[in-house]
């Protein structure tokens, strides 16, 4: 954008009255109605001809739209941005003793699936989820390692594998490019090794920055980073894609919602057709909830129950336009941050086309609790590492799928406590003890709209 085009929205929203408004705002305040503005990570600066985070978002406020801020707005010290440019390194990574085959892709193959424009690949599907609130670019590198793979398994010897990467590649790249918001951080970073060391180490995974605090490069430290075993050949590229997908998504914030306790090979949080979602089993989408925290949602979009209300008929359109429906308990202030249940609409479009044939209602149980570890890392209290959280996955959780493993909700069908399992299902309050109790509401799923939304309608019970 030309320099005379930020001068004008500037003074566009002066005029507008707003150019005092641009603050972060909570999620504790995400029902007020009033103009509200910027989050910090929409504050970095853009270059001349590309549209920063910041333009982004008063332009979206010129056209009507408040967008809600995400869950870690006022933590990007631990994340990488989720709204606005984002730009990161790949390095592909061999080792002495061991090495990809020679069908292995090669770097620009690598940069197209990663960052290519098209909607298939990495960057191009959270373009598309976040509708159009983040932009990833960047660059990849191949690397062969000094030593052997066992070398570095261990954290600091991955740890000593990054740095030992940036200093080789130091002379000729500044990596203070891969730090869009001019926080100190590199963005993120993604580390690709072959098969063929200890299996049970090298596997997928967001890694945290722990050994060597004092490292840098080019004036930006390593923070948040990816491992990952996914191969670099055409015929794992799907493979490679969505447990990219996957992590950035833990990069941003967003905690896995599948179970690390199970038996068997039913590890998944949501069940069945109606529980895929991108951190639960790195299929389809990301849920409504998902793009709710990362700040993808306007206020529009998030429709909310109201609590002096007895009875209330909502026009849902479907998520791949962005649209909820949120309940929240009975006396308390919606809070984003909190328990209440979340209604979206699934259709078989976008990154569900192909995933089931019809789609429908799905209804969410959400506890968004967050909680700060050593007085500065913040996480969902009931994630799967904390010390909070039910390992027998029975208790609360950050989201778990009503009816889970039953399908979709269609026009006809009603939610109740006694349907959906009473006490033994996922609708209802949380106790103290992890229990479920009666909501006091039920949800009816209506007609089709012309416009393609779902009638929904939620009746609370009498003297509730």
């Amino acid at each position: 954008m030309e320099l005379i085009g930020k001068w004008i929205l500037i003074v566009l929203l002066e005029i507008a009255g707003l150019g005092g408004a641009v603050q972060t705002i909570s999620g504790q305040a995400a029902a007020e109605s009033a103009p509200q503005a910027v989050s910090a990570e929409d504050s970095a600066e853009g270059e001349m001809g590309i549209i920063s985070g910041m333009e982004r978002h008063i332009l979206a406020m010129l056209d009507g739209l408040v967008y809600i801020p995400s869950a870690y707005a006022d933590l990007e010290v631990q994340n990488m941005a989720s709204v606005g440019e984002v730009a990161f390194p790949v390095f592909v990574v061999e080792f002495q003793d061991v090495k990809y085959t020679d069908s292995k892709v090669d770097p620009e193959e690598v940069r197209r699936w990663v960052f290519g424009e098209d909607d298939e690949s990495v960057a191009g599907f959270y373009y598309i989820s976040s509708y159009g609130r983040l932009q990833m670019e960047g660059d990849v590198y191949y690397y062969t390692a000094q030593g052997n793979i066992a070398d570095y398994e261990s954290n600091a010897g991955v740890e000593a594998l990054v740095m030992e990467m940036l200093d080789y590649y130091d002379e000729e790249v500044d990596f203070s490019q891969y730090d869009i918001n001019g926080d100190e951080l590199l963005d993120t970073l993604i580390l690709s090794v072959p098969i063929g060391g200890d299996s049970s180490f090298w596997w997928a995974a967001q890694h945290t920055w722990y050994e060597n605090w004092g490292y840098s490069v080019d004036g930006v430290f390593p923070l948040k980073y990816i491992v990952s075993d996914e191969q670099p050949y055409q015929k794992t590229r799907t493979y490679y894609v969505s447990t990219l997908r996957h992590e950035l998504g833990h990069c941003m914030g967003l905690p896995d919602y599948y179970k690390y306790n199970y038996t068997g090979v039913d590890f998944e949080g949501l069940h069945g057709l109606a529980g895929k979602e991108m951190m639960d089993d790195s299929q389809g989408d990301f849920s409504q909830f998902s793009k709710l925290q990362l700040g993808w949602l306007t206020r529009e979009q998030v429709q909310i129950m109201p609590d002096d209300a007895q009875r209330m008929t909502f026009s849902l359109p479907p998520a791949v336009q962005g649209g909820c429906v949120l309940i929240f308990p009975p006396g308390q202030e919606p809070n984003f941050q909190g328990e209440y249940f979340l209604v979206e609409y699934i259709t078989p479009e976008g990154y569900h086309k192909g995933t089931f044939s019809q789609g429908g209602v799905r209804v969410l149980h959400v506890q968004a609790e967050m909680m700060t570890q050593d007085g500065y890392y913040y996480s969902y209290k009931y994630n799967n590492f904390s010390p909070y959280y039910d390992s027998s996955n029975n208790g609360i959780r950050v989201l778990k799928l009503v009816n889970d493993g039953n399908g979709f909700y269609h026009e006809g069908d009603v939610v109740t406590f006694e349907n959906t399992g009473g006490a033994a299902g996922n609708f209802g309050w949380y106790t103290e003890e992890g229990t479920i109790t009666d909501p006091g509401f039920e949800i009816r799923i209506g007609e089709m709209q012309e416009d393609g939304a779902i009638e929904i309608e939620v009746i609370r019970k009498t003297g509730w």
